[in-house]
């Protein structure tokens, strides 16, 4: 296994999967591209891993080679309305790609309403 540093932690090959036991939370996003991490037993496995830590999960499939700014946007919309604590990009560089872009757009929607709804008090409105 090795364990590779970005802004966050990454892990991949032999052991990696074994992470997620770790992890706690209630909700989890899987974003996946196509069908080579079902063919293959990936994403059984993590959905095993996460249900038996009694994970509640939801699949976002399809992300294509080169993710589009529309499939981008559709993750991001999932996650505001699943609202996980967990985000995983299984599969190849687009899903985990996708799936950190996705986070991108969630995190900086939920931080800018939450800001504006703090500021709401301040705000004053004149009609002239």
């Amino acid at each position: 296994m090795a364990k590779l540093f970005g802004s966050q932690e990454l892990y991949h090959g032999l052991g990696s999967l074994d992470e997620l036991k770790k992890i706690h939370g209630k909700k989890a996003v899987i974003v996946i591209g196509g069908e080579s991490v079902k063919k293959n037993g990936s994403l059984k496995r993590v959905e095993n891993i996460l249900l038996s830590s009694g994970f509640q999960l939801e699949i976002f499939s399809g992300v294509e080679a080169d993710p589009s700014v529309s499939t981008v946007r559709k993750g991001a919309k999932l996650f505001s309305e699943f609202q996980p604590d967990w985000i995983i990009g299984l599969g190849g560089c687009s899903a985990i790609d996708a799936a950190k872009a996705m986070w991108a757009i969630y995190e900086l929607t939920v931080s800018y309403v939450s800001r504006c709804l703090k500021m709401l008090p301040q705000i004053q409105v004149w009609m002239l």
